[in-house]
């Protein structure tokens, strides 16, 4: 449905977009990007959490559309919440299928090894306090227990686990589970993305999906903006070079590990995302 049938069908108010993730794959940037544009209206904050967090989604609809109001727009058409959660977390498609089911998603998609690397390192400094704030316990407080315990109980592990051995640990996990959902640690879990998606299949029309790939979109950006806007059904030629694109997309992630551990760990992952 594009954005001038969403209009005439009065069916504006309801968020109408959802920039799933996946995580750590440029959402922040692409979320701040279709903000500039005179008929979007982005969240604040950028991740609502409405659907994944269960203190928030108990809080009902009207609280969910306040996180919209201080960003309205004199001509906007459609509003559009970027929570990485909704991706992964089993649950969030069919919650949004009852919210609204005319919605259309985005999703980016990154080599998931390099996903994981950078997700690790998140992780890492949240857990050395780097990140950490009192107001970021709050939010995670706000998923339901078991998700909440999980975060909790890895952002606490002292001393935090090297890459390689969080990734044997998920291993294990997803073996005794036969690879089933786990909320952490989920560095490989996060990157299968075709099981992730398949989930919004069974609610939403495979139109309504719009995937990037993370590597197209940091190096011709302008283009693969314009092409979301065609998704949308608005004019697709709106960025150009005259616009604000200083959040920077390139990943620049390090983190010690030696040549032999790290090909020894990239191996792992390649055989499990693959299995």
């Amino acid at each position: 449905m594009s954005l001038l049938n969403i209009f005439k069908n009065k069916k504006r108010d309801k968020v109408g977009l959802f920039i799933l993730g996946a995580q750590k794959c440029g959402t922040t940037s692409l979320h701040y990007y279709l903000d500039q544009h005179p008929l979007l209206v982005g969240s604040q904050p950028k991740e609502t959490d409405f659907f994944s967090f269960d203190g928030y989604y108990e809080k009902g609809v009207k609280w969910y559309h306040k996180c919209f109001e201080l960003n309205l727009k004199p001509n906007w058409l459609l509003k559009f919440d970027s929570s990485t959660e909704y991706l992964y977390i089993p649950y969030c498609a069919e919650r949004i299928k009852k919210y609204n089911s005319n919605s259309k998603f985005i999703i980016i998609k990154r080599d998931p090894f390099k996903r994981a690397v950078s997700a690790y390192k998140m992780y890492r400094a949240l857990s050395e306090g780097k990140l950490w704030s009192k107001s970021y316990l709050k939010k995670v407080k706000m998923h339901n227990s078991v998700l909440q315990s999980k975060m909790i109980e890895l952002l606490n592990r002292k001393p935090f686990p090297e890459f390689v051995n969080l990734v044997e640990e998920e291993i294990k996990l997803l073996d005794q589970i036969n690879n089933d959902f786990i909320y952490e640690p989920s560095l490989i879990s996060r990157g299968n993305y075709e099981h992730q998606m398949n989930r919004f299949l069974l609610h939403f029309p495979k139109e309504n999906i719009f995937e990037i790939d993370f590597e197209r979109y940091t190096e011709n950006t302008i283009e693969v903006l314009n092409e979301v806007l065609v998704f949308l059904g608005v004019n697709h030629d709106f960025f150009d070079e005259s616009y604000d694109f200083s959040i920077q997309l390139k990943s620049s992630e390090s983190f010690s590990i030696d040549a032999a551990a790290y090909k020894h760990v990239q191996q792992l992952f390649n055989e499990k995302i693959n299995a």
